[in-house]
């Protein structure tokens, strides 16, 4: 004999998961990658941008110290001067005249030869020339800072600095 219950049927559900369920979870973690990805697209544009400020403060500062040095490579230890923000150098041989360098307010580091201004870099929060003492006599430090601002106000500082040997007289 057979027992059966009329009406009551129960579905049977197995392990499985239903269409809306994954659609569900699916849609979650959708959203949940979306957002780890805004997340690294905006870190990785910042890193962008900084790195950018940065190398463009950093060339400008590498071309004024490579110019700079060629000039004290050529020139006497005799028409050497270092003042506050000032470099004053007279070429050993070749004429020209006396080559000026100096920081205005503005940022700029100009050179000035011959009544010719030329603007060398921008930007700069910082120039020091030393010339050096008694003991080391033809040895000149260069030391220039550079500051530069980018998108969203970004701000990067490079500070670069040589040592260039001037010929004796």
């Amino acid at each position: 004999m057979s027992h059966r219950t009329a009406g009551c049927t129960t579905p049977h559900r197995g392990a499985g998961f239903t269409f809306f369920e994954l659609l569900m979870v699916g849609s979650i973690v959708f959203v949940l990658l979306g957002g780890i990805m805004l997340a690294l697209s905006h870190v990785g544009t910042q890193v962008w941008n900084r790195t950018e400020v940065q190398q463009v403060s950093l060339d400008s500062v590498q071309r004024a110290l490579d110019r700079m040095s060629e000039d004290l490579r050529q020139a006497s230890q005799t028409g050497l001067g270092c003042a506050a923000g000032t470099l004053t150098l007279t070429p050993a041989v070749g004429g020209g005249g006396q080559i000026r360098y100096s920081r205005a307010a503005n940022g700029q580091l100009s050179r000035l030869q011959g009544g010719v201004t030329v603007v060398v870099a921008s930007g700069l929060t910082a120039f020091t020339p030393t010339c050096s003492a008694e003991g080391n006599a033809g040895l000149t430090r260069l030391a220039l800072t550079a500051q530069a601002t980018g998108p969203g106000g970004l701000v990067s500082a490079q500070t670069l600095s040589t040592h260039v040997w001037v010929q004796s007289p």
